[in-house]
């Protein structure tokens, strides 16, 4: 059974984990060891007012809207050209931050190029853009089996990021979420889904990805000290940093914390912990003073109780 409140803490939970980092988004670990997160803040690189979200929270909302609006991959697209174009689902009106495989498969599609072949192919373009917002996606379709639902978050992964890389990163954030939304501690959602993907990613284009993702696929990264991960924009190492934070930790606050204070992609590494570590410990889990300060709070608590009401259904 899903537990509606899995599915909003999931979603809220990533938008929090994203306004947390914003403000301090590009700024090195050595910085946050000196001055620690420990709330929403404003200002920063961006100069935004506390609570914003970016692009990550944006792009997953659309996302959800899609899922909720008979989705096609088209559709959705459709949705990523409104976000850029128009600033649709932006926190106050406007987008400040886009990564550049991001825009320039949203400008492909905005030309006319089909959703199924927007998305890069290039591994040079393996930036976290498409894994910040696969999260509403596996919540959608975790009830089916396991080859659908990778099936699934691949095709909406390449819509910007289309490198096997990507796909496999998108696929284990999907395999560990599934666990957490069905009841399984985060240090058992992540070794069973480990296990799990030795069947589902050992064939054809995976295989030569197996490498890359060792760290991961060995079940151990909770037993990794600080100074082996990395929070950059590399979808492997933000993967990496938002699976520490969540193993190493016992609650949403303590986790989303630890991946803001890890330093430069902050926003995306707090985004994809937040929302891993929303599915685990639920809506309830999530400070009500964050929650309570994010921008248009009403409107994505709204639409998060919209999509656990379906999902959950």
């Amino acid at each position: 059974m899903i537990q509606p409140r899995r599915v909003v803490g999931g979603l809220i939970g990533l938008a929090v984990g994203d306004a947390l980092g914003v403000p301090v988004e590009f700024e090195p670990r050595e910085r946050r060891d000196e001055d620690p997160v420990t709330g929403m803040r404003h200002g920063g690189f961006h100069a935004q007012p506390a609570g914003t979200w970016s692009d990550d929270t944006s792009l997953t909302f659309c996302t959800v809207e899609a899922l909720l609006d008979n989705y096609t991959v088209d559709h959705l697209g459709r949705l990523f050209i409104e976000w850029l174009q128009a600033s649709r689902w932006t926190a106050r009106g406007e987008v400040f931050d886009v990564g550049g495989t991001t825009r320039a498969a949203i400008k492909r599609l905005a030309d006319g190029v089909p959703a199924t072949e927007s998305g890069s192919p290039l591994e040079c373009d393996n930036g976290n853009g498409s894994l910040m917002r696969i999260l509403p996606v596996v919540l959608a379709y975790s009830r089916w089996s396991i080859p659908l639902m990778l099936e699934r978050i691949h095709e909406v992964s390449r819509v910007t990021h289309a490198h096997p890389r990507s796909l496999f990163a998108c696929g284990l954030h999907g395999l560990i979420t599934r666990n957490l939304l069905f009841h399984r501690a985060p240090g058992a959602a992540y070794r069973y889904a480990m296990e799990t993907s030795r069947t589902y990613y050992k064939q054809g284009p995976w295989r030569e990805e197996q490498r890359v993702f060792r760290s991961l696929l060995r079940g151990t990264l909770g037993e990794a000290t600080p100074d082996r991960i990395h929070a950059h924009g590399f979808v492997v190492s933000t993967l990496e940093a938002a699976v520490w934070s969540l193993v190493t930790t016992r609650n949403y606050r303590d986790c989303v914390l630890r991946a803001v204070n890890l330093g430069e992609d902050t926003d995306t590494v707090g985004a994809v912990a937040g929302g891993m570590a929303g599915v685990a410990y639920g809506i309830d889990g999530i400070p009500g003073e964050w929650v309570d300060q994010l921008a248009r709070r009403d409107e994505l608590m709204a639409t998060a109780r919209q999509f656990a009401a379906c999902v959950s259904a």
